[in-house]
């Protein structure tokens, strides 16, 4: 993420518009602003991201369920 010099990284993440975002539904809901952070974090043994990016909405993968949804 590339910050200005004037700008702290909250304002810049706070001047961001953000479109969607992910929701996943597995033993617990879980909302995700970035897909490849969701699947570093789970782990890609879990959510394997290169397998799973190119496929549409909703990815059904084990008992995740991923859906990509407007953030209004």
């Amino acid at each position: 993420m590339k910050v200005h010099t004037h700008q702290t990284k909250e304002q810049y993440c706070c001047n961001m518009n953000r479109q969607n975002v992910i929701v996943v539904i597995a033993p617990t809901l879980e909302v995700w602003g970035n897909f490849k952070k969701l699947c570093e974090a789970k782990g890609f043994d879990i959510l394997p991201y290169h397998s799973l990016k190119s496929k549409p909405f909703p990815i059904i993968h084990n008992d995740w369920i991923i859906h990509k949804v407007p953030f209004l």
